[in-house]
């Protein structure tokens, strides 16, 4: 007899059927209008405008505009439209540029976010500007071309087999207990199968670590706290720590003949009969000369498992206008829908908020693991996805959409061919 094992990182299930749904209420919110989402900028200076809409005067008056680049501070002004300049901008750089309406205190940093917005744009030489500016008007676009794929075949019906048992589902939380209840409603609402919720608590704040844990057992999950002895000054580093925690001391021992699902950029293991279980790391590794992300150290799992069938998982990466992926966002869900959201859908089942530890907010990591919310119009919209999901009036059509690595000026679009179904579709 198997168990079917799930683990998910802030991740949230669903699957969408029916109708129309009511629009989120208006709020008081910010938004940069210059420079664009995934704009390409001629060195030299950068200017980052915004605008305030739905402010009222009896709006609280600590709020203040506030302008990150990269991590730093570097402007705070009063509730208005604005504008600031930035100098001696190099070519060669990233920029992620974060506009709040917040209150700010030096020592305290950003809190009591009342809306953000966000965007990335890229700083260019005058030379490859005069290059894309030729090639545009040839008509010429990047390289484009997509990989064959496994196509993704939906369940419609939950197992057959006798005495089948639940579903154990890992969900790894260390700052926003709300998204255990939405994660729990929307599981009980499309699970086809019983299950059962197990939630991995990594607050480092007591009271956000009871609030994780109040949330938890009020939906029935079990609960554990990961233990303090954890370093958490690097992201990357501390949840592939977490994550491989729970696979070798809760996931091997309990459920050892099973089938899991790692949320580490989503990724399935079949247990059973699955070798070397004991180089299943997740923490990140350098890799040749190269530094890997969370779950790199899995090379070490992949080079000694040759035999090990893989493939691919069906996924947009984020939804927004640079990747044209935004068709496959429902018209009710576009009209209120912002690129800095940035969320992604993976398997056409699971909606991943992106960043709810707050890890790309700030400069060190100082606001890793907060339980402030840096995004309140995104997980606004989340839960007006989710229980517009929930009670069926919103439908998200099939797609078929593998996303490549790249950047936004190669993104992969819609792919119309397909291996055919019985090659391998089960195949984990």
């Amino acid at each position: 007899m198997h168990v079917w094992l799930i683990l998910f990182m802030m991740s949230i299930t669903m699957s969408l059927t029916g109708g129309v749904s009511d629009i989120l209420s208006d709020i008081a919110s910010i938004q940069i209008s210059r420079p664009k989402q995934g704009e390409l900028i001629e060195e030299g200076s950068l200017m980052v405008e915004w605008k305030l809409k739905g402010l009222q005067e009896d709006t609280d008056q600590g709020l203040q505009v506030v302008i990150m680049v990269n991590g730093l501070v570097v402007h705070v002004s009063r509730p208005e439209d604005g504008r600031v300049s930035m100098q001696d901008v190099r070519a060669g750089i990233f920029l992620h540029v974060h506009a709040f309406l917040a209150k700010y205190e030096e020592e305290e940093g950003i809190t009591n976010v009342s809306s953000s917005s966000s965007i990335e744009c890229k700083i260019v030489s005058k030379e490859a500007m005069e290059r894309l500016s030729n090639a545009q008007a040839h008509g010429q676009r990047g390289n484009v071309g997509p990989s064959m794929y496994t196509p993704y075949i939906p369940a419609n019906k939950s197992g057959e087999q006798p005495g089948r048992e639940p579903v154990i589902i890992f969900t790894f939380h260390c700052n926003r207990p709300d998204l255990v209840l939405l994660q729990h409603t929307a599981l009980s609402h499309f699970m086809l199968d019983e299950f059962k919720l197990i939630v991995i608590n990594d607050a480092q704040a007591h009271d956000t670590r009871k609030e994780i844990e109040r949330a938890s057992l009020s939906v029935g999950a079990d609960h554990f706290i990961t233990p303090d002895y954890f370093d958490h000054s690097d992201p990357s580093y501390i949840v592939g720590k977490v994550v491989t925690w729970a696979v070798q001391e809760i996931a091997l021992i309990k459920y050892n003949d099973s089938v899991m699902y790692l949320w580490v950029g989503l990724l399935f293991l079949d247990l059973r009969d699955l070798p070397n279980k004991n180089l299943l790391n997740m923490i990140p590794a350098v890799v040749g000369d190269v530094g890997g992300d969370t779950a790199s150290s899995l090379h070490l799992f992949l080079d000694a498992s040759p035999n090990v069938k893989v493939r691919r998982a069906l996924h947009t990466s984020h939804i927004h206008e640079d990747f044209n992926n935004k068709y496959i966002l429902p018209k009710q869900a576009l009209d209120k829908y912002q690129d800095s959201f940035r969320i992604e859908i993976y398997e056409r089942s699971f909606l991943h908020y992106g960043s709810a530890s707050n890890w790309k907010i700030g400069r060190s990591f100082e606001y890793f693991n907060s339980a402030e919310d840096f995004l309140p119009s995104k997980t606004k919209f989340v839960f007006w996805f989710v229980q517009s999901a929930v009670n069926g009036s919103l439908k998200l059509d099939d797609f078929d959409f593998v996303y490549e690595h790249g950047t936004w000026e190669n993104a992969i679009g819609p792919i119309s061919e397909a291996l055919p179904q019985e090659q391998d579709r089960s195949e984990l």
